[in-house]
């Protein structure tokens, strides 16, 4: 059976700690059970986590086999079945030193991706803003955001986002280094612009790149999850995230949902088992189902 219409989702993070992976095997346990084939890798590199909360013993060599031998297209070597039905693993690559991918690997990997046959692929990236992090959430057809009502958790989540939308430009346009030039600096620390400064002075060397840049703001919604909601005042956070990306990034993103800090979340990472499989009527339970609704009507 060929699947066509395969989607890559990837859940990514400004920061570590903020429950990526937690919703990332929720939402892949989810589409299982909605009888969707279903397999989620773990592309935490030097932090991989998947395979203990899916209570998987890790077989082989799993995602490090992906980006170190030739790869067949189409052919699933690398997966390992999980206790819950239609869903797949490859689970993740940690050793003393490891931190990414280079050219190469990030080649390869991409290729046995593409091969996959499934339904939904869900990646979950390494936290930060490493280039292929910000490639692979690039690429895919859903890229999910997760952060917390903390300010550094928010902050971090912004320019995770910022960050994305200058690599896509830097890639459009790698044939004018004036522009490359421009982008490159406009990330100093010490004097960084706004996508605001950066469209104008675009604009002045090449109208062309200029028109992309605008066309691709319009298109760009990367989707939102607030995770470890606690207090009222912290749905606002919801409303004010919205609002700053379309003021100052000039792109309305999907709000996909939100979760309460719940013990029965901590409870079910103890278990290994993911919270919409373990007490699926829980209030956890029912934000990620509200989470994959909008997942599958908005994309």
């Amino acid at each position: 059976m060929l699947f066509s219409k395969k989607k890559i989702i990837t859940v990514a993070s400004g920061k570590g700690g903020v429950g990526k992976s937690v919703i990332a095997t929720n939402i892949a346990a989810g589409l299982a059970l909605l009888n969707k084939k279903v397999i989620i890798a773990d592309t935490d590199f030097g932090g991989a986590n998947l395979h203990a909360l899916l209570n998987v013993i890790p077989q082989g060599e799993g995602i490090k086999k992906l980006v170190s031998a030739d790869i067949i297209p189409g052919k699933n070597g690398s997966l390992q079945e999980t206790p819950i039905p239609n869903l797949s693993l490859i689970h993740g690559w940690d050793y003393l030193g490891v931190h990414g991918l280079n050219k190469e690997q990030f080649a390869k990997m991409n290729t046995y991706i593409e091969g996959l046959e499934a339904d939904y692929v869900l990646l979950d990236l390494s936290p930060g803003i490493a280039n292929y992090t910000l490639d692979l959430f690039n690429q895919s057809d859903i890229g999910i955001v997760v952060f917390t009502p903390e300010i550094t958790s928010i902050l971090n989540a912004l320019v995770f986002i910022k960050f994305t939308l200058l690599k896509k430009m830097i890639k459009h346009a790698a044939h004018n280094k004036d522009v490359v030039d421009l982008i490159t600096a406009a990330v100093s620390p010490s004097d960084p612009m706004t996508i605001t400064e950066i469209l104008d002075l675009t604009k002045r060397i090449d109208l062309d790149i200029w028109r992309f840049f605008n066309g691709y703001l319009k298109k760009f919604h990367p989707a939102v999850i607030i995770n470890r909601v606690e207090e009222k005042d912290d749905m606002k956070v919801e409303t004010e995230f919205n609002e700053y990306l379309e003021r100052n990034y000039f792109i309305k993103p999907h709000i996909l949902g939100w979760l309460k800090e719940s013990s029965l979340i901590k409870d079910s990472v103890h278990k290994r088992v993911p919270v919409i499989i373990g007490d699926p009527s829980s209030d956890p339970a029912g934000c990620i189902k509200v989470i994959l609704h909008k997942l599958l009507h908005s994309f």
